[in-house]
């Protein structure tokens, strides 16, 4: 089954390379190969740019209150377009698809009869089109507006959500975003009662609360969790969990989601300190 799987997802890898030249042939033919080979040029080129730009917003390590995506690439695209079509790899570009990837650049061109040269690749860059399809479109205009308004504001909360997973945190506006996602959250058990916040967590019958960067492990075995820790010495405490009943797997999820937040954010931070460069290169 796992040789017939393997052919069949190659015999479906050519089909549907064969699609997408007959594709880029009617598209020629509809309009020109020059036409075509220009557009799938731009495409190419606004791709990387968007990519970069979008890589940049997310790469921001505060919360975004605009990121004007559709604003930028208005900006910058013609300067960008520019130096891309510089690239010496351009012509092993490919296309981003859902479910596959569009066959290398230089071979669309070619199969179009449109060969990439890299005198030519400048012209077909720069070149603008007509804009037909757009004014075909009512209410083109409002319609993209409303789409990248759809998605700026996605983004934009996608991204603070990754911020929960970044900061330890350090200054209030950290603190805000973190515990806006993870709130402070109490489980009732027959027990006694779990508490837990971006900071650490503490059991009702333990003596005092235990700090997320103080655990050094935890372990689960007869219904029971044990915390390791440190405190200069090493020290554990426990929380039988089926004393929360009905709520045991709530508990359970509740302190891998806090306790896996603050492990990332510590990776995420120590990650960034061996990436910063030292004082020799500032």
């Amino acid at each position: 089954m796992n040789g017939f799987l393997a052919l069949f997802r190659l015999s479906m890898g050519e089909q549907s390379r064969k699609r997408e030249f007959r594709a880029d042939r009617i598209a020629g033919e509809t309009t020109t190969p020059r036409s075509l080979a220009g557009a799938l040029m731009r495409i190419s080129a606004y791709s990387d740019f968007r990519g970069k730009i979008q890589k940049g917003l997310f790469e921001q390590e505060r919360a975004l209150e605009t990121v004007d995506i559709a604003a930028q690439l208005e900006r910058g695209f013609v300067e960008h377009a520019r130096s891309f079509a510089a690239r010496p790899d351009l012509g092993e570009l490919e296309t981003a698809h859902p479910f596959d990837s569009h066959p290398p650049l230089a071979q669309r061109l070619e199969a179009l009869g449109v060969p990439l040269r890299s005198q030519d690749v400048p012209g077909l860059v720069a070149e603008p089109g007509d804009g037909r399809w757009f004014g075909a479109i009512d209410d083109a205009e409002e319609v993209e507006r409303a789409q990248w308004r759809a998605f700026e504001d996605k983004f934009r909360a996608f991204h603070e959500g990754t911020l929960a997973y970044r900061f330890l945190p350090e200054t209030d506006e950290e603190r805000a975003i973190v515990v806006k996602n993870f709130p402070e959250v109490t489980i009732e058990g027959k027990k006694g009662s779990l508490t837990l916040d971006c900071d650490g967590l503490h059991y009702s019958a333990w003596p005092g609360r235990v700090e997320y960067s103080e655990i050094k492990g935890l372990s689960l075995n007869d219904h029971t969790l044990r915390v390791d820790y440190s405190r200069g010495d090493p020290r554990s405490a426990t929380i039988p969990t089926k004393t929360f009943g009905p709520r045991q797997a709530e508990a359970l999820q509740a302190i891998q989601s806090y306790y896996g937040r603050y492990a990332t954010a510590a990776a995420w931070r120590k990650q960034r300190l061996e990436e910063a460069p030292g004082p020799e290169a500032a």
